[in-house]
Order: structure tokens, then sequence, then C-alpha cells
């Protein structure tokens, strides 16, 4: 992911304030969450999951539904 950022800087494709959040994002979920919260945003789609803690992460843009399937 941080070789990705840097890429994307590089190429002022994407901010660095905007690197540095994805970065502090990524801190705070676990990486493999982060990845699909991460694609979601690049794709501007939502993430659908059952996982409720990953549903009400903060600091991202990503549109997340939870799915319940009571």
């Amino acid at each position: 992911m941080l070789h990705a950022l840097r890429g994307l800087t590089a190429r002022a494709e994407l901010s660095e304030e905007r690197a540095a959040d994805a970065r502090t994002d990524f801190a705070e979920l676990a990486p493999y969450d982060a990845t699909f919260v991460a694609l979601a945003e690049a794709l501007d789609v939502p993430l659908v999951t059952r996982d409720a803690r990953l549903a009400g992460a903060p600091s991202h843009s990503a549109e997340i539904e939870l799915f319940d399937r009571a």
C-alpha cells in the first residue's frame, strides 16, 4: 500500500495530504480490512460487510453497508 501511495503522489495523481490520510486510515484499520476500504474508495462503490466494527470505522470516505442476515 505504501508503495502504491508513493507512486500516486509521485505522478501527482494523489495529494500528499490525501496520502497521509490514507496512511493514517491504514494504521487504524486492520491491513486486510483497509485493503477493501481503499478499494471501495478507489472504485467509488459501497463495501458490503457483516463486520460491524469495520462498518463503524472512522477516517475514510468509503460508503460501507452493514449486511445482517437476521
